[in-house]
């Protein structure tokens, strides 16, 4: 994606982003002089131009407070940030634009003495603490029990200390630390371990269906009760999360039923292009090339599609999900889908406020399900 830079010099008259809107390139209007940025892990780490590298040395807010150019060993960049992102520069003998919580800082729209932060949906100037136009999510942006989004000019809900927003689209703040870091190694550990689970409830579920279906064997092992091979169960979360990778990273025989069809008629219907399940939980790869988890049971005339984890995939995954959720309603009979997506990552929930999903709210406190309900035309 390119972004042509209005008022800029001709030497940087386009910025080409990445699918997670990240800066890439800036070229002039021919496309030469190109001046490119490396990545790794979500974070700017070095800035390309005329093969001589300047390395970003960020703080825990994604702002640049360090640039050293290879094989120096003195700064050319150094500064510091009142919390709202006002820069008090130490030192500055090297181009340096990408400051404050990773934002573009645009001199050439100066006010009072600083540039505004330039993100892909407004304008930030660290001076006034305040975006200068409104949340383009509009109400959807809005939790009700949350009164610092209320205000839809707020900078990161008005705790800049720990949160940042460095796209512009995120009003809850949530390019927070654990974000922005990643899980810590107890929290990948969890999700291991949960992992480890998740295969062990895959493969019983689909013993305890064949060994009932086949042998009949459930009531002579465990004394009558018909529950099959007890089922491991997750201690936070993160054990939840990776239980379900983990089920989902097994491929098994498509069975069970739901109001006449199958679950992997279910599945064929949804667009699945090679899936397997256990039990209820579906997964495998769509047409966009997203893999994904998902569940359907049906209450009433409304069939309800879960989506237990929901994490960034190719361009359109949503819309896929959302597309195959209608024609799996169409071949159950339904005359609406319900569709759960279940503790989306941070990005995952700024998309799901824009395509009009809510999130449901019990006893005054979020729940981290996130609900929309579509109807199937001709129903």
């Amino acid at each position: 994606m390119q972004e042509p830079t209005v008022g800029k010099s001709p030497t940087v008259a386009t910025i080409w982003y990445g699918l997670g809107g990240e800066a890439l390139s800036e070229t002039d209007l021919s496309g030469n002089n190109p001046v490119d940025y490396v990545y790794f892990g979500g974070r700017r780490l070095a800035r390309v131009a005329g093969g001589v590298a300047d390395y970003y040395v960020e703080d825990f807010l994604n702002s640049s407070r360090v640039n050293v150019q290879a094989g120096q060993n003195a700064a050319c960049y150094e500064a510091d940030f009142e919390p709202y992102g006002r820069e008090h520069v130490i030192t500055n003998t090297c181009p340096q634009h990408y400051k404050f919580a990773s934002m573009e800082q645009d001199a050439e729209t100066a006010l009072n003495g600083g540039g505004n932060d330039h993100t892909l949906a407004r304008q930030y100037p660290p001076n006034l603490a305040r975006w200068l136009s409104p949340d383009p999510a509009g109400t959807t942006a809005v939790t009700l029990t949350d009164p610092q989004t209320w205000n839809p000019y707020a900078y990161v809900r008005n705790i800049p200390a720990t949160l940042n927003d460095p796209s512009g689209l995120d009003p809850m703040g949530n390019g927070r630390i654990d974000a922005a870091m990643g899980p810590t190694p107890s929290q990948t550990a969890d999700i291991l371990l949960g992992a480890g689970k998740g295969v062990v409830n895959a493969v019983t579920s689909t013993l305890n269906v064949l060994g009932e279906a086949l042998f009949g064997i459930q009531d002579r092992l465990f004394g009558g009760t018909g529950r099959g091979i007890p089922q491991l169960t997750a201690k936070n979360d993160y054990q939840a999360a990776g239980m379900v990778l983990g089920a989902v990273g097994l491929f098994f025989v498509p069975g069970g039923e739901e109001e006449g069809l199958t679950v992997g008629e279910l599945a064929e219907a949804f667009g699945f292009k090679s899936a397997g399940n256990a039990g209820e939980l579906v997964g495998g790869e769509l047409a966009n090339g997203a893999r994904v988890a998902v569940t359907f049971s049906k209450e009433g005339s409304t069939l309800d599609v879960g989506v237990p984890v929901l994490s960034e995939g190719p361009a359109g995954t949503v819309s896929t999900i959302e597309g195959g959720a209608v024609n799996a309603a169409k071949a159950a009979g339904a005359e609406s889908v319900r569709i759960t997506a279940v503790n989306p990552n941070a990005s995952m929930e700024r998309l799901l406020r824009l395509r009009g999903y809510t999130q449901l709210i019990k006893k005054g406190k979020a729940t981290g399900r996130w609900v929309k309900i579509i109807k199937v035309s001709g129903k």
